[in-house]
């Protein structure tokens, strides 16, 4: 094993050594409801303005220990990144694809530099305290104002958003990190297990269907993770049943889609896939410029609106055609092997340590890929900036339990680098 990679493997418990350091777990907060924010203060800023003052955080306020070893970097992830920037070149829209590249990048600096100094904890409570606030916000106000609060006159839960989809984004999103909250004590896990049934039941409220997914299977990946720590056949047993089960739905599909209150398209949005795919085969190989959202006028939103009968819509509603629109299948293929890459360090630092933090990562992961099978997910901001801090916390806590083929594969070794001690 090379120097380099036993670097990364002796960094490898750093992020579940790290105390947690309540400016770094409250900046995460903020940033993390920030970035997708309540109706009240939707539009008073920027995702550029966030992410500046995010990076700007974490330099100010991570603590900083000596000499550090910053996280590897999954290759996929880095030309992603490149791409999206680069993107701008082609893009109608080139301000746009330039500004908003340029955002997302500065939150995945900011979360590769906070991975390396604070480590996992204060990412975890940050989220964890983000997404228990916002699920006590959104039941306050429709105590106060049961109208408001519920979307369009129906019995779903929107609580301080505008969209149930919203809320129940912002929940599933945030529910992995209370499953991997660390608790040393009963004093500590009653108030953790009231938290988790607290956000599982407001998402349930809101009554949308992809986030009553989402939060299945979130409950199922923290189960199975849990087992295989104690089993090593408990991680192909549920690969095994979650095979087994989408075979039994596509051969009930009609049956499971009525349960689920979908149309056979899917609520129209296999009408958008089809326009999506016909609109990205025009430009398949870099598409036609990356942005957060289809802007009104560039040739890819007008042609799946005339393919829709003249209906807008602003993303694909499914994150890897989405990136096949916009940066073509150069696009798709990056964000592919990046998932595939931090899955593959994520679910092998979740077995290689015993504290609930390292469950994270994948927790995090699988939430984003099964959100993004029919909604926007990663293409969100919020679904980016726990995109990049779980892609780096899996590289960093799974470097030592995977071997070095697939480290001179898919990631990139930074060496050490070292970080003036605060004076």
């Amino acid at each position: 094993m090379s120097d380099v990679v036993k670097d990364a493997a002796r960094a490898a418990a750093k992020p579940l050594e790290h105390t947690a350091t309540w400016p770094v777990a409250l900046l995460v907060a903020l940033t993390y409801a920030a970035l997708f924010p309540p109706r009240a203060i939707d539009g008073r800023y920027s995702v550029l303005e966030v992410s500046l003052v995010f990076l700007a955080g974490v330099l100010l306020v991570s603590p900083r220990r000596g000499a550090q070893t910053l996280p590897a970097i999954p290759i996929a992830f880095a030309l992603l990144m490149v791409v999206m920037l680069a993107s701008a070149i082609w893009s109608v829209e080139s301000w746009t694809a330039l500004r908003d590249a340029s955002s997302y990048i500065l939150l995945a600096v900011g979360a590769w530099v906070l991975v390396a100094r604070a480590g996992l904890k204060p990412v975890v409570w940050g989220i964890a305290l983000a997404t228990t606030a916002i699920a006590l916000a959104s039941v306050a106000y429709w105590l106060i104002d049961p109208v408001a609060a519920l979307f369009r006159g129906t019995s779903g839960l929107q609580g301080v958003y505008g969209n149930r989809n919203t809320l129940g984004f912002v929940l599933a999103g945030g529910l992995p990190a209370l499953f991997a909250l660390p608790v040393n004590s009963w004093r500590w896990e009653a108030p953790r297990t009231l938290a988790v049934v607290f956000v599982i039941v407001t998402a349930i409220a809101t009554t949308s269907q992809t986030t009553l997914v989402t939060v299945g299977v979130i409950i199922a990946a923290w189960l199975a993770l849990l087992a295989w720590r104690r089993y090593r056949w408990a991680l192909a047993v549920f690969a095994l049943v979650l095979v087994a089960a989408a075979i039994i739905m596509v051969a009930n599909l009609e049956r499971v889609l009525d349960l689920i209150g979908k149309s056979s398209t899917l609520n129209g949005r296999t009408d958008i896939w089809e326009a999506a795919v016909s609109v990205g085969l025009q430009s398949p190989i870099v598409g036609y410029g990356w942005s957060r959202s289809w802007q009104p006028g560039s040739p890819h939103s007008v042609a799946v609106a005339e393919a829709l009968d003249g209906n807008v819509v602003f993303h694909a509603h499914n994150e890897i055609l989405n990136w096949f629109v916009t940066l073509g299948a150069v696009g798709a293929l990056l964000f592919i092997v990046t998932a595939t890459t931090a899955l593959l360090f994520a679910v092998a630092g979740a077995r290689a340590h015993a504290s609930a933090l390292a469950l994270w990562p994948t927790l995090a992961i699988v939430a984003i890929l099964v959100r993004g099978l029919t909604e926007i997910s990663e293409t969100n901001a919020q679904g980016w900036f726990t995109l990049s801090l779980a892609v780096f916390a899996a590289v960093v806590t799974g470097a030592n339990s995977v071997t070095r083929p697939v480290h001179r594969l898919v990631v990139q070794p930074v060496r050490p680098v070292s970080v003036p001690s605060r004076q």
